[in-house]
């Protein structure tokens, strides 16, 4: 399988409910422009995969980082239903900042719900955040930091 069709075939595996709080609006298919984009190998956007070592073919999330105006990159995550709050999404974030170089910022739009990311945030810089009509906006400047990880038997990688 290629990575596109198993990005597409882990979208399909959500939840209505957690596609929407992905792209923040309904979605039953995974947007081409962004595939497209996150499938071009480029440093304007890249991303990270995640592959439980019991299920090598498929992958269960993935996180990207698209370059934006003034030097920020905008994250964007989406971890399949049933593998969400093990630390996977925590894990790729560890390896999608690691990816960015040191002296860019990071820009996250969340629903209201997803309020904790702002404390996984926090580690990597001061965050500034607002809200807009149930969503939050927020933007990190960064710092150093050192690496850490306790998820185990999940395999993070280079889209």
């Amino acid at each position: 399988m290629t990575d596109g069709a198993a990005l597409v075939a882990m979208h399909g595996r959500c939840s209505p409910a957690t596609r929407y709080s992905r792209w923040l609006a309904p979605s039953a298919i995974f947007p081409q422009r962004y595939l497209q984009s996150l499938l071009a190998g480029g440093n304007e956007h890249f991303a990270v995969i995640a592959v439980l070592d019991s299920r090598p073919g498929d992958v269960v999330g993935f996180a990207s980082a698209a370059l934006v105006s003034d030097g920020f990159r905008e994250l964007g995550f989406l971890v399949e239903d049933r593998y969400q709050t093990r630390g996977i999404g925590s894990m790729m974030l560890e390896s999608l900042i690691d990816l960015c170089g040191h002296h860019e910022g990071l820009c996250v739009s969340a629903l209201a719900d997803n309020y904790w990311l702002l404390g996984k945030l926090a580690k990597f810089g001061t965050v500034v955040s607002g809200m807009d009509h149930g969503i939050i906006h927020a933007r990190v400047v960064r710092q150093p930091r050192e690496l850490t990880s306790n998820v185990e038997r999940v395999n993070c990688c280079a889209l």
